[in-house]
């Protein structure tokens, strides 16, 4: 079980681009919270860059394309969910 655990990660960390990575991680921190379109981050977007492997400015940038895209509002540490749809194409991709 801990070894399909570890593929998984090396999985999303290796396969995956940083807007899909982020997408995957809400779509399932809002699973977690029973579908909500609303969320509220544990850790600061500098804590949550290093789960994702990437760097502060980049998440901070692929934030900004997703509220820009009119898929996520963000408020502090709260994300509204606007588009779930699109969220889960990207986290796909």
């Amino acid at each position: 079980m801990r070894m399909n655990e570890c593929i998984r990660t090396v999985e999303f960390l290796a396969l995956k681009e940083i807007p899909q990575r982020l997408a995957s991680y809400i779509l399932v921190a809002s699973d977690c919270d029973g579908e909500t379109e609303e969320i509220k981050l544990p850790v600061s977007q500098r804590e949550l860059s290093r789960v994702l492997g990437t760097t502060p400015e980049t998440l901070s940038r692929v934030f900004a394309r997703f509220v820009k895209a009119d898929i996520l509002q963000l408020k502090g540490r709260a994300i509204h969910i606007l588009d779930r749809s699109k969220l889960e194409d990207i986290s796909e991709e």
